[in-house]
C-alpha cells in the first residue's frame, strides 16, 4: 500500500482520499446533501463523493455554487449566494427530516 504520510504533503490530498475509498461500502447511509463550490480545491473530491453515494444508493442532493471558494457558507452575512446555500441546506434537511 501507499503510506501518504512519507509523501510531500502537495501529493498526500489525492492519495489520501483515494485510499480505500472505492471500496467503502456507503449503502445504507442516510441521505445528504453536498455543496460544491466552483472554485474549491476539493470540489473534484465532493463530486466523485456525491457520486459514489448515488452509486450505493443513498438519497444526494448535489448543490452547486458558482464563482464561490471553499468556506464560502460561513460568509451567509454578507454574500448573497452563501446566504442561499445555508437555505437551501436548511431545505434540505426540512425534506429529509419530513421523509419517514
Amino acid at each position: 500500500g501507499v503510506d501518504a504520510d512519507r509523501l510531500p504533503a502537495e501529493k498526500q490530498r489525492g492519495i489520501t482520499i483515494g485510499l480505500g475509498f472505492a471500496s467503502l461500502d456507503l449503502a445504507g447511509l442516510p441521505p445528504a446533501t453536498i455543496v460544491l463550490a466552483e472554485c474549491d480545491v476539493l470540489h473534484d473530491e465532493g463530486a466523485a463523493y456525491a457520486s459514489r453515494l448515488s452509486a450505493m444508493g443513498v438519497t444526494v442532493t448535489v448543490r452547486r455554487y458558482p464563482g464561490v471558494t471553499h468556506g464560502f457558507i460561513r460568509l451567509h452575512g454578507a454574500v448573497d449566494t452563501a446566504a442561499q446555500a445555508v437555505a437551501d441546506v436548511a431545505a434540505d434537511l426540512r425534506r429529509f427530516c419530513a421523509t419517514p
